[in-house]
């Protein structure tokens, strides 16, 4: 049912997946202790932790696993995350009920079969979302499990999630997935109302942590003065999240199979001025394809991240190009960020053109267009999942990863040496190694070839009150509430 950071936070207070994100992104041990792969990162092994049990004393076994990975992928919202697992496109049909790529080759040994080489599937598994359910609890009585469920995580619910309003989840002495310091904190209530509401409840003084709203992050800086180092309280929190407010270009659409068209479109970007004025400052000049709470070094590596219209006006001069094209979806603010790109333009003479006539389409709307192709240059969302640059950028870039075969390559990109990169990349488990393909790869795709047009970053804007310690913010939103204290 989670799909939304919120919902992420409750669900991984109440679950343990098999790994978890550890220090840089690397996968560290939860409810599996030990995990191993083949020769080709195709098949892998997991260790379960001995003696674990769900929060009503039964064991944690592979079986739940498997129970429930074919569940997510049958009917969660993020079922996307097993794309890669043998049997996605047959239980997601409806075809079957069970990965037949998982099975449980013991009761505590895991053993799950990839279509491809998954290289990073550890990091992938620590997902929120691909925790284990109680197979005998949810058979019981569905509806009553959804409201309470029985976990395996350092939390259980205490009483049934009341919709709208919250849920009240109270320390487990029973997990042994970690480490928790004995003066732990010894409940959590999950309030659940909108931003602004639950910004003014932080204000007085009946929450320890909120979000804050994009319009109350100045007065947010000025009352809740930031602790030395990004992600940790107490005040305000700030840090990179995964996400890059990207243009993409299809270079088989004119004029854009000019290098200097595309070229054009990067230096035309005023990336300073959007993000002053768009999510009240609370973004960066973006200067690499990968956000930087993901990328490892790749971090300014963009050659025309810069705004030059005069240099960007001289190339569009050179090819004999009136103006650039440009699609968006509704809502977000694209229009903003279009209206910027179209002042730049138009005060060197040029026109930019929205791809079609009237309102702009919503997001369903919107990427089946880009799936239907013939688009120049628009808009592409890029918020990764995991802590993994090769969940990004293999779907993104490889030439099989068109969207008719459910990837996210809607530039119809293709490329032998980039291809070349990624399949190597994916056959690699170490992972300083496989980003060091992977960063080639963005070099070429984003200096050489100019396909994608990285505008902005985002940041994490979290405020967190002086009656609790030991808080720190990952770049996903989530807080580690074994490590929190109350004051």
């Amino acid at each position: 049912m989670a799909s939304t950071t919120d919902d992420f936070a409750v669900v991984d207070a109440l679950f343990d997946s098999l790994t978890t994100a550890g220090v840089a992104g690397r996968p560290a041990p939860s409810a599996a202790t030990e995990w191993s792969a083949n020769d080709d990162a195709t098949v892998w092994t997991f260790h379960l932790r001995p003696g674990a049990t769900f929060q009503d004393g039964t064991p944690v076994t592979a079986e739940a696993f498997v129970e429930a990975w074919s569940t997510l992928v049958a009917a969660g919202p993020m079922q996307h995350l097993l794309r890669d697992v043998v049997g996605h496109a047959a239980v997601a049909s409806g075809a079957a009920t069970t990965l037949s790529g998982m099975r449980a080759t013991s009761e505590d040994t895991l053993e799950v079969t990839l279509s491809r080489p998954r290289g990073d599937f550890p990091i992938l598994t620590s997902h929120p979302s691909l925790g284990p359910v109680q197979p005998s609890a949810v058979a019981a009585d569905p509806a009553a499990h959804a409201l309470q469920p029985v976990g395996n995580g350092p939390f259980r619910a205490s009483e049934p999630w009341v919709p709208g309003e919250f849920v009240r989840a109270a320390r487990w002495d029973g997990w042994t997935n970690g480490d928790r310091p004995e003066d732990g904190i010894g409940e959590v209530v999950f309030r659940i109302a909108d931003l602004d509401t639950n910004f003014l409840a932080f204000r007085q003084g009946r929450r320890d942590l909120a979000r804050v709203p994009p319009e109350a992050l100045e007065l947010a800086a000025e009352e809740y003065p930031a602790s030395p180092g990004s992600y940790t309280g107490p005040g305000l929190v700030t840090g990179a999240t995964p996400e890059t407010y990207l243009l993409a270009i299809d270079r088989s659409v004119e004029p854009y199979e000019e290098l200097e068209v595309r070229e054009a479109a990067s230096l035309f970007v005023d990336r300073q001025r959007i993000a002053a004025e768009n999510d009240g400052g609370n973004l960066d000049p973006a200067t690499s394809l990968l956000p930087p709470a993901i990328s490892r070094g790749s971090a300014g590596m963009c050659e025309l991240c810069t705004f030059n219209p005069s240099g960007a006006a001289d190339r569009l001069a050179d090819a004999g190009v009136p103006g650039l094209t440009l699609a968006f979806n509704a809502e977000g603010g694209h229009e903003r960020i279009r209206d910027v790109l179209r002042e730049a333009l138009s005060d060197r003479g040029y026109t930019l053109v929205s791809n079609w006539r009237g309102a702009a389409p919503t997001l369903v709307e919107y990427l089946d267009r880009l799936a239907s192709g013939g688009i120049g240059m628009f808009r592409l969302p890029l918020t990764a999942d995991v802590p993994s640059s090769l969940d990004i950028l293999y779907p993104l870039l490889h030439s099989s990863q068109t969207p008719d075969r459910g990837g996210l390559n809607y530039m119809r990109y293709q490329d032998p040496q980039v291809d070349a990169l990624l399949d190597q990349a994916a056959q690699i488990v170490d992972v300083d190694q496989r980003e060091a393909l992977l960063r080639r790869v963005e070099e070429i795709v984003v200096n050489r070839d100019q396909v994608i047009v990285p505008v902005v970053t985002s940041r994490l804007a979290v405020v967190v009150g002086e009656d609790v310690t030991g808080v720190r913010v990952d770049p996903f939103g989530g807080v580690d509430l074994t490590t929190v204290r109350a004051v």
